[in-house]
């Protein structure tokens, strides 16, 4: 059994919208245990519903529209997805805003799958989403580098201690 899966969504011909590929290319460089697979949510959206199965954690990366606060990075843990709620945990979020199918992938997730995983998500704050670019902001580029690297050794020391 899978016991992390790692998603990168976003489309990686869409500017900042890249993230989530670009995460998956710069965490292919690392070396993982076997209980840690890799993804490449692409423009998913519901068609990732069958990544949340067979795994003990979901971690999602994504690119949220965030032009105030461009490469910053929110961190939601344990993400508690409620059939009557979704991803409403997102609207409390201030300064999140999200197009694309990540809120109504989220709020069928609880309705679908059973058992839930442990859901994390790692949100980049993006600006620049040039259709036909598969260019990262300079920014959004340095910040994912920094949180591929720090995801890395978060899984790493989470798996080492059982």
């Amino acid at each position: 059994m899978i016991n992390i899966r790692i998603i990168g969504a976003g489309n990686p011909l869409h500017g900042d919208d890249a993230i989530g590929y670009h995460a998956v290319t710069l965490l292919k460089q690392f070396r993982w245990p076997d209980s840690v697979e890799l993804v490449d949510g692409n423009t998913g959206g519901l068609t990732l519903i069958p990544q949340f199965r067979h795994c003990k954690k979901v971690i999602l990366i994504d690119c949220f529209n965030s032009p105030s606060q461009v490469g910053q990075v929110t961190y939601f843990s344990s993400v508690e997805l409620k059939a009557d709620q979704g991803a409403d945990f997102l609207q409390a979020a201030q300064s999140i805003e999200h197009g694309g199918g990540i809120k109504e992938l989220l709020s069928l997730v609880p309705l679908l799958i059973y058992p839930l995983p442990v859901i994390d998500i790692v949100a980049i704050g993006g600006a620049n989403f040039t259709p036909f670019s598969g260019k990262l902001n300079e920014q959004v580029e340095q910040t994912l580098s920094d949180v591929c690297h720090r995801l890395h050794q978060k899984i790493i020391k989470e798996l080492s201690q059982g």
